[in-house]
């Protein structure tokens, strides 16, 4: 997943390079970087900010998925592994097919 910095932030993301006549060059990331110890936040945010868009389109009834499914995954990520549990085999099957 790439996901792009705002031009107010960008200038948390420098780092410092010597070049060859040790003159310092200030890079930026125009990316989130993966390895920050702020990157967990980050990813559960922007899972959480999906996750919300998708409920408010259930409640427009513009989404393709079932608004238990958008629930289920709602209250059920830690970082981003997914734990929660169904009823059953037909259950499982729609909410992997969701």
């Amino acid at each position: 997943m790439k996901k792009s910095t705002t031009p107010m932030t960008i200038n948390y993301l420098r780092f410092l390079w010597f070049d060859d006549n040790e003159k310092v060059i200030v890079y930026r990331h125009r990316r989130v970087v993966f390895g920050l110890n702020c990157s967990p936040f980050l990813l559960g945010a922007t899972i959480e900010h999906h996750l919300s868009k998708k409920s408010e389109e259930c409640e427009l009834d513009i989404s393709p998925y079932s608004r238990n499914t958008v629930v289920k995954l709602s209250k059920s990520f830690y970082v981003d592994n997914c734990v929660t549990s169904v009823a059953n085999n037909e259950v499982l099957e729609q909410f992997v097919r969701e």
